[in-house]
């Protein structure tokens, strides 16, 4: 069985602030006791009416896309850790990592048919 906590928990800060919440994986043991369990037998258990866990697997090709696309809804390691290192990872990201990502513009205009490339050169 799995049971959701939050995001009315008494916890860090931080945990609020990212708008945590929690599954805890539980199931009977011989004698009928409560034990902790592997959320990884929810994925192997085909039951009908089964609790629904998803699990995203995203290739590691597809790492700066993704994280680019959460630092745009303000969801990176600042907006989640709040910490002076954490923004000073996020700049990093943002100035090492996005900004030097080649990106093509395709120009939407009727009758033009091209694409501009442009570099993000650090200032």
């Amino acid at each position: 069985m799995i049971r959701t906590l939050g995001p009315d928990v008494r916890t860090h800060a931080r945990h609020f602030l990212q708008q945590s919440a929690y599954t805890v994986c539980e199931s009977l043991d011989a004698n009928d006791n409560w034990q902790y369990d592997s959320h990884q037998k929810v994925f192997e258990n085909a039951r009908p009416g089964q609790d629904f866990l998803w699990r995203f697997d995203i290739s590691s090709t597809e790492r700066v896309k993704v994280l680019r696309r959460l630092d745009e809804f303000n969801l990176n390691a600042y907006s989640l850790f709040d910490s002076e290192e954490a923004l000073l990872e996020t700049l990093w990201v943002r100035e090492q990592i996005f900004s030097s990502q080649v990106t093509q513009v395709s120009l939407l205009e009727p009758g033009i048919d091209s694409t501009i490339q442009s570099t993000h050169a650090p200032a």
